[in-house]
């Protein structure tokens, strides 16, 4: 079996294809699988360099991320024995493993579970624990955490989504160096996830299509979240205190894809180097929905910059000098931004304040909305 792999990935090595767990990289230099000398800087992925490319045999070279040979399970190997849709476990009490991705023999490190879900299209599952590891994803996944379940990543940035996979991220911690990178057409949903205190943008989506929700962007330095090129749902999120060395503090905006929405979300208390605008800027034309935009850099001229228009926003700045309309510029009262917590007060203005015709059906906590005689505006639904 070792031997039939072995070849089919020389084979695709010497077409040129992309190596089967690509590292992120900007240039050559960063390729040091001689296997896949090259840098594809459209899709951030190191790749053969065609017919001729003399790298070696490539059939039992460690995958540096997994610790493995690159021998799991086959496409064939998921449909045995009823187990298609039988989730992969991951649990680190497992280690140093490597496990069999089983409930009673889980892997040891999420990109193993990676790696094999990507073949046999299996759901993962990742039990509670602090997981220290980069993850690299290059097609179909979807991992759900558990409550405690913490990736502590190593680089930036520290989870990479790639070569036009789609992925789904729920439930999980991610703490560390890096935040998620999308890139190269891919689709990644975020769900009920925390992003907290990276020393890069929370959520950098890059020519790709990116959906998060009832997450929380907290405490990453270069910003909470960048939208380039991509088409995007953000909705029942708080970005809050990013950007204390980067260039944007809350949300960066470019070039918003067709149907790209913003809406119910929390945008506050987020700084930036300098004079930078800190809390949301398009760079091209935006729109903004029931969102609260306030206390972001050090004057209210940092809450918005570029071409924004807000609808049914709170804003911390005079309304009269926005683009858009129904918006009110009162405090939020939050219940204590000194440690963190932006949920609303009952006697908040914005209560019942967002636009009627928002469609979510839950806030950031889960709850119903609304729960008076129309939606709040921002991420929390006042009780």
């Amino acid at each position: 079996m070792t031997r039939i792999v072995a070849t089919i990935i020389v084979f695709l090595a010497l077409q040129g294809c992309t190596s089967p767990n690509p590292a992120y990289c900007d240039s050559d230099s960063d390729c040091t699988d001689p296997a896949f000398p090259v840098c594809d800087t459209t899709i951030h992925g190191c790749v053969g360099t065609g017919a001729g490319n003399d790298g070696g045999p490539v059939a039992d070279q460690q995958d540096e991320s997994t610790g493995t040979d690159g021998d799991g399970p086959s496409e064939s190997d998921g449909g045995q024995d009823g187990q298609q849709d039988q989730p992969i476990f991951v649990d680190d009490d497992n280690c140093p493993g490597p496990g069999s991705g089983t409930e009673e023999d889980p892997y040891c490190t999420i990109q193993q579970a990676i790696d094999d879900a990507s073949k046999t299209g299996r759901p993962v599952t990742v039990m509670p624990g602090k997981y220290r590891e980069n993850l690299r994803i290059n097609g179909d996944v979807d991992i759900t955490g558990s409550a405690g379940t913490e990736i502590e990543t190593t680089s930036c940035p520290g989870i990479l989504v790639m070569n036009h996979a789609e992925a789904k991220l729920s439930n999980l911690e991610i703490a560390g160096e890096g935040g998620v990178r999308v890139t190269a057409d891919s689709t990644v949903s975020i769900l009920e996830c925390t992003i907290r205190g990276t020393a890069c943008t929370g959520i950098d989506c890059q020519d790709s299509t990116c959906t998060v929700e009832r997450t929380l962007i907290i405490d990453n330095e270069q910003g909470g979240i960048n939208l380039s090129n991509s088409t995007y749902t953000i909705m029942n999120t708080m970005v809050v205190r990013n950007g204390q060395s980067g260039t944007f503090g809350g949300m960066q905006i470019r070039r918003p894809g067709a149907g790209s929405a913003i809406s119910l979300v929390t945008i506050a208390s987020n700084r930036t180097a300098g004079t930078n605008p800190a809390g949301v800027t398009c760079l091209t034309p935006a729109v903004i929905d029931s969102s609260i935009v306030w206390g972001n850099g050090e004057e209210p001229s940092n809450q918005v910059s570029g071409s924004c228009t807000l609808n049914w926003c709170d804003v911390d700045q005079n309304p009269s000098t926005l683009t858009g309309s129904n918006n009110i510029s009162q405090d939020p009262q939050f219940i204590d931004e000194e440690n963190g917590d932006f949920h609303i007060r009952t006697d908040s203005p914005c209560i019942d304040r967002a636009n009627p015709a928002a469609s979510a059906e839950e806030d950031f906590d889960g709850q119903a909305r609304p729960q008076g005689s129309g939606p709040d505006i921002g991420a929390d639904e006042a009780r």
